[in-house]
């Protein structure tokens, strides 16, 4: 699950950026650079700046709701202390460049080395997930 976060860099710097939370709700990771309202159409840019706006009635992250000892890896759901949220099983093989978790020849990667088709199945199952509760 992801939604726009107000995000402390520094005592004079706030902005927007995409948060991912683990399974158990906990904000795992973050965008690197403050978020920009976006949409293809007028429809979809009022969507985005509405989520935007929800943002603004949570409470503000900073840099200390990231750290952790442990995070949920992204392929399997198992807890990992990789801090790129892929356990070693999941991740990118650096000798042959093939994700690990589909066998794919992972030409878009993400941070966390597993093809881009492995990382959407897993956000896809995570959104069907939260929509049944």
């Amino acid at each position: 699950m992801w939604n726009y976060r107000v995000f402390k860099k520094s005592d004079e710097e706030f902005g927007l950026v995409e948060c991912y939370y683990d399974m158990d709700e906990k904000p795992e990771m973050r965008s690197t650079d403050f978020m920009a309202p976006f949409g293809d159409d007028l429809d979809s840019l009022q969507a985005d700046l509405e989520r935007m706006v929800a943002a603004l009635k949570k409470p503000v992250l900073t840099e200390e709701d990231f750290k952790r000892e442990t995070h949920t890896c992204w392929g399997c759901r198992q807890q990992t202390a990789n801090k790129n949220g892929v356990c070693d099983k999941c991740v990118r093989d650096p000798k042959t460049n093939v994700c690990l978790r589909c066998a794919g020849n992972p030409a878009e990667t993400n941070m966390a080395y597993v093809c881009s088709e492995c990382v959407f199945k897993q956000l896809d199952a995570m959104i069907v997930d939260n929509e049944s509760e």
